[in-house]
């Protein structure tokens, strides 16, 4: 090695040069001439000890050792990148650390980093164990340099790893998020946050050896079941893209396929090598020919449909497909130094180039909702203005009806006035039946009216004073007990001794008084009661009108007050009169109540608050 190189910071990595003694723990000073003749080997040419085992088992103990050489001394750092399953390692026979423990054995795969000084020539022992896992040994190659070197690249190595993992990480979670919406719940989201998710599992180990974590064989699992999850997620993806999702081949056999394997995968590390340790063999090219076919499988249903998979598609499977071929065919012969192994490039890319397609198909379907939220705003301005059209034209009917019937009613007050005014020969009772006419008339052209008010929006403000609800209350009572009393039906007064004052429109008041006293008139069959109440509660004046009628259904009390609501059968009814009552007495200040029960009749009631309590000076 060049010493001025390393110091420079160069990198030296000795991949050639190994010697190898399979199924032998050897410590340094037991390698001289009565030691086993070992192999010469290389870093990667050896993934298991299989072939030295007539059972197939990877499982084993070996020794490895490597001679290097610098032109001067120089103090340098060696990293040893995952010795599977535990190792020791020894400088010029010195034990300078380990992963793990070799005998007992106690397995724990993580990075090793081991500070010497290299003069002349230096010998490194390296022994590993392995009855975990199906790698054995040494299959990534040193590193050498100086500590700040070695540092940089293990910084750099983690924050390539960091970037394929989070960034993976962050759209599965924003994939899986837009899927989550209920107006979006296309099943190509879902799948591609899911394959996201797994190849994020699969290039997440290097954090994991950082860390030193012991749990071997589950952390194996996750990485197999990641490789497998990108597959059958982009199965799914390119079945759906296609239109092939529904085909029997699609769903009896690919779909399967796929699932299995993720199975497989997740159970094989921790269940099933254990077992079977010579099935390792062929669960490792069970898997490395299942994802190369896989991909190239995938990439010919791209191309049988690129008009609908597109080309950023076929360009994702392309790169994938190539990346798996490389992964297979150059296992053992690459070693990735300064970057990923081929399979997490082309795992990255496929993930790249799904996002650009759903992206580019969550902009279009971001247009598409533009483009109906404009013709859906142009057809609500539409019928809003035929709606408009329409109540406007209603309004003017109702406002030409109520004028036209002004005319014979006032000319009816007018006549009942001349005749009230000028009837000398009338006696007591005829005048008071007259007066009753003029009172009526009267009371008919307010209530027109307030439906005039009520057609324009626009109930005039009251003209409220101090009012005597208890002289009010009994005015209406007898200006109104004989048009109740004619309906067979019995009319009630309850006032309290003493005034009750409150700020409020006569006029609205007995309004509000005649729809309520009425309304209950019409629901209480004959020979029942109406009863017009006064009472104090809590500073309040409660006005109330109680029957003894059929009641109204628990369903419809909330909406009595709603305006165009009526329990009254067939066209009996606008539905206006208590939406006017509780709109009359809110403008007053008071609100309003019910209760009812079927067949035990109704109290409506109006609170308005007190000016002055009894007693008050």
């Amino acid at each position: 090695m060049d010493a001025d190189a390393l110091e420079r910071g160069a990198l030296a990595v000795p991949v050639d040069g190994w010697q190898l003694w399979p199924d032998a723990l050897l410590a340094p000073g037991q390698l001289g001439a009565g030691a086993p003749a070992p192999v010469d080997t290389y870093i990667g040419q050896f993934l298991t000890l299989r072939p030295y085992h007539a059972d197939g088992s990877p499982y084993g103990a070996a020794t490895w050792r490597v001679r290097l050489r610098a032109d001067r001394p120089v103090q340098v750092c060696m990293l040893i990148p995952e010795a599977y399953c535990a190792s020791a390692v020894y400088v010029n026979g010195e034990l300078v650390g380990g992963t793990g423990s070799v005998s007992p054995y106690a397995p724990r795969v993580a990075d090793g980093l081991y500070a010497f000084r290299l003069n002349g020539e230096t010998e490194v022992v390296v022994q590993t164990a392995n009855f975990t896992h199906y790698a054995s040994g040494l299959i990534y190659p040193p590193v050498v340099s100086l500590p700040a070197a070695v540092g940089r690249y293990v910084a750099l190595r983690m924050a390539l790893y960091g970037l394929l993992c989070f960034a993976s990480l962050a759209v599965a979670l924003f994939s899986v998020t837009v899927w989550l919406r209920p107006q979006n719940r296309d099943p190509l989201y879902l799948w591609f946050g899911v394959l996201c998710l797994g190849f994020a599992l699969r290039v997440c180990y290097p954090f994991f050896r950082a860390a030193g974590v012991p749990l071997i064989r589950p952390l194996y699992a996750l990485e197999d079941l990641g490789a497998f999850l990108v597959l059958y997620c982009a199965a799914r993806m390119v079945c759906r893209l296609g239109g092939w999702e529904e085909a029997r081949w699609a769903r009896y056999g690919l779909f399967p396929l796929a699932l299995a394997m993720c199975i497989l995968g997740a159970a094989a590390s921790p269940l099933l090598l254990p077992l079977l340790p010579a099935f390792s063999g062929v669960y490792g090219l069970l898997v490395s020919w299942y994802q190369l076919g896989m991909a190239a499988a995938l990439l010919l249903l791209s191309l049988k449909s690129a008009a609908r998979q597109g080309s950023i598609t076929l360009c994702g499977l392309g790169i994938f497909a190539v990346a798996q071929g490389a992964g297979v065919l150059w296992n053992g012969a690459y070693e990735p130094l300064w970057g990923a192994w081929p399979e997490e490039y082309g795992g990255f890319a496929l993930v790249l180039c799904f996002a650009a397609l759903m992206a580019g198909r969550s902009r279009a379907l971001a247009q598409e909702n533009l483009r109906l939220t404009g013709h859906l705003q142009e057809e609500v301005a539409r019928q809003t203005a035929d709606l408009t059209t329409m109540i406007q034209e209603r309004r003017e009917l109702l406002s030409g009806m109520l004028h036209d019937l002004k005319s014979p009613l006032s000319l009816v007050q007018n006549y009942a006035l001349l005749v009230q005014e000028n009837g000398v020969r009338l006696d007591g009772d005829q005048r008071a039946k007259l007066a009753l006419i003029v009172d009526k008339c009267r009371d008919l052209g307010g209530r027109m009216q307030t439906i005039q008010e009520w057609n324009q929006n626009q109930l005039t403000a009251p003209a409220t004073q101090p009012l005597d609800l208890c002289a009010v209350l009994r005015r209406f009572y007898d200006s109104n007990r004989p048009d109740v009393e004619v309906r067979d039906v019995d009319f009630l007064l309850a006032l309290p001794p003493a005034p009750c004052i409150v700020q409020a429109d006569g006029g609205q008041v007995e309004r509000i008084l005649q729809n309520l006293v009425y309304n209950a008139a019409d629901f209480t069959p004959p020979g029942g009661a109406v009863t017009l109440g006064l009472a104090q509660e809590s500073g309040w004046a409660v006005i109330s009108v109680a029957d003894t009628g059929r009641g109204i259904a628990p369903g419809d009390l909330p909406q009595v007050f709603r305006r165009g609501f009526t329990t009254r059968p067939g066209d009996g009814g606008l539905g206006l009169g208590l939406a006017i009552v509780k709109e009359s007495a809110q403008v007053m200040g008071g609100r309003v109540r019910v209760e009812s029960a079927p067949g035990a009749g109704s109290r409506f009631e109006v609170l308005f608050p007190l000016l002055q309590s009894p007693g008050s000076p």
